[in-house]
């Protein structure tokens, strides 16, 4: 399964102009790549909530997203015997690995060229 934030923490914790793709866009996404188990999570505790009740193998995570929510998760999972692995920002791409650095870098082309 897969935890996939609601639109309302993604601009909480972002801005109004996040996120890019809305929770059924993303949703959708991970329908196609054939995810079935997805997870609405709003908040730190919707995670940890999540991880006590299917109770996966593995926990994974790009803590650099959002170290708080991440250390709730990652100290509920140490207490109960679940691995926790730090994926990071893979894969990376030409503009950078996150959506705030694609953003950043379309706006400063697009001032580049005003």
């Amino acid at each position: 399964g897969v935890m996939l934030i609601t639109d309302e923490w993604a601009e909480k914790r972002k801005g109004k102009s996040r996120p890019v793709l809305s929770y059924k866009e993303r949703e959708k996404i991970l329908q196609a790549l054939g995810v079935d188990n997805i997870f609405p999570v709003s908040n730190a505790e919707d995670m940890v909530n999540v991880i006590r009740a299917f109770h996966p193998d593995i926990y994974i995570c790009d803590y650099q997203t959002n170290k708080e929510a991440h250390d709730k998760a990652i100290k509920y999972c140490e207490e109960h015997d679940i691995i926790d692995f730090n994926l990071g920002k893979v894969p990376s791409n030409p503009f950078g690995t996150s959506t705030s650095s694609i953003i950043k870098k379309i706006q400063e082309d697009k001032n580049d060229k005003t």
